[in-house]
């Protein structure tokens, strides 16, 4: 049995648009992601901020980058292994399913990472309640690294 594809998109298909989204997701299978568990995670911004982000669009990668962190040291954290390094792939994106300006963070994640010697550690999913401080530090590591522009 073939796995699901990793993102289903409302575009007719056939269309040019359809047809890179789907050899992406197909160049993601084969080449990049390791055959373990993922997990999707966004990355929201607040409302208040969004128009900021939209004005300031290099802000987006400090958020990517801030993502890619908070996820790194959140694992490496729940392995009890600092130097612990998930798989992920991280794509900013600036508009909601209403067309209205909306700017935020996908990725995928691999529910675990592997050490130095290349073993994977896996790694439980965060519950729901600790999602609040999730969010705190990856604002606080966009914060910083903006503030190093």
């Amino acid at each position: 049995m073939e796995p699901a594809p990793f993102y289903r998109a409302r575009i007719p298909r056939g269309t040019p648009l359809a047809k890179r989204g789907a050899n992406f997701g197909a160049f993601l299978r084969e080449q990049v992601v390791e055959p373990v568990g993922h997990a999707q995670w966004v990355f929201t911004i607040l409302k208040t901020l969004r128009g900021y982000f939209m004005r300031n669009r290099e802000l987006l990668g400090d958020r990517t980058r801030a993502a890619w962190e908070t996820v790194r040291a959140m694992m490496g954290e729940g392995a009890g292994e600092p130097g612990l390094r998930p798989g992920m792939v991280v794509v900013p994106q600036t508009f909601g399913s209403s067309v209205n300006a909306h700017p935020h963070v996908h990725a995928i994640a691999s529910r675990g990472g592997w050490t130095r010697e290349g073993t994977l550690v896996p790694v439980p999913l965060p519950e729901c309640r600790n999602s609040p401080p999730i969010s705190e530090a990856t604002s606080a590591r966009t914060t910083l690294l903006s503030s190093k522009r």
